[in-house]
């Protein structure tokens, strides 16, 4: 079968023939149609999960596809992709944690799109930030995967919504995806100007590096700020005074830390609210395998609007 192999750290990524993988006691072996293209795959490409990743290495920790019985479902968690083979492949063998069985009606591009960063979008909206009708909520990076659906969330849930993008070209597609508001900044000091007067009472945050303290900085009092990402830089420095003497919480999220139930749920809801008209899910583009060190490249240039998607039949 084809799979996507990566031979070392920062190295280029290829696609060769390997052999087809064998199912082991409580694993799955799925047929993949799709994999999704997530910042996550290029860090363990990178090296950040060095510890874990045994090379050569096939990326990809979200994934759709069928298991043995010809049942639809997603891939995502329980190593995947990070500690062991993951979804840039024909096939691939996965612990049955990681296998969410969705409806055979569930469009497999708009599904695909929602086991890492539609799960994001939901869980620290929703359970680690609290998110309240009527409440303000800034989210940094609201043209990317999670950011363009958390948007969408948030205006469903009643909140006011201001989207924030580094790109002018990008503004259009902010207010598209439901922010009332939207803001143009290129760095932590465009973005406390762009926000005036403003005062958020809840932030999501994909970004980190400057744009962290100063959203912190634009705080309503009590405000949350949920981060689950650093593509803006991991070094963050904090003026400690806006944090307390204003009660705000910071609330770290990562999905390595879900649980199969969890994501379960967060994906019921998003293939509910993606039924009822509530959600769409912005697919960039649909590329074939081999181009996936491509894909990587438009990820890190910041040349994406919402998923990058891998057609691995293709």
């Amino acid at each position: 079968m084809r799979a996507i192999r990566l031979h070392q750290f920062n190295g280029p990524l290829s696609i060769e023939e390997v052999p087809e993988p064998v199912a082991s006691e409580g694993e799955i072996l799925v047929t993949l149609t799709h994999a999704a293209v997530n910042p996550l795959d290029i860090w363990c490409c990178q090296g950040n999960f060095a510890a874990l990743t045994k090379l050569p290495h096939t990326p990809g920790a979200e994934g759709i596809g069928r298991d043995k019985d010809g049942n639809p479902g997603l891939i995502v968690g329980s190593g995947v992709g990070l500690g062991r083979p993951g979804t840039y492949a024909e096939k691939v063998a996965i612990p049955a944690a990681a296998w969410t069985p969705i409806p055979e009606s569930a469009d497999p591009l708009i599904s695909v799109s929602l086991a890492i960063a539609g799960v994001t979008a939901h869980r620290v909206l929703h359970h680690c930030a609290n998110l309240q009708p009527g409440e303000t909520v800034l989210i940094l990076g609201a043209t990317g995967g999670v950011g363009s659906l958390a948007a969408q969330l948030a205006h469903h849930v009643g909140a006011h919504v201001i989207g924030q993008t580094s790109s002018q070209t990008k503004a259009a597609t902010v207010a598209a995806n439901g922010a009332d508001e939207t803001i143009v900044a290129a760095d932590g000091d465009a973005l406390v100007v762009a926000m005036g007067d403003r005062r958020a009472d809840v932030v999501i945050d994909g970004l980190g590096g400057t744009f962290t303290a100063a959203a912190v900085s634009t705080m309503a009092p009590f405000g949350r700020l949920v981060n689950f990402g650093t593509s803006a830089g991991v070094d963050v420095t904090l003026q400690m005074r806006n944090l307390y003497r204003n009660g705000i919480s910071l609330i770290g999220y990562t999905g390595l830390l879900l649980t199969s139930e969890q994501k379960s749920e967060s994906i019921a809801a998003l293939i509910q609210a993606v039924d009822a008209g509530h959600l769409r899910v912005p697919v960039d583009s649909v590329l074939p395998l081999d181009q996936a060190g491509a894909a990587h490249q438009r990820i890190l240039n910041k040349d994406v609007e919402g998923k990058l998607v891998l057609d691995v039949q293709a």
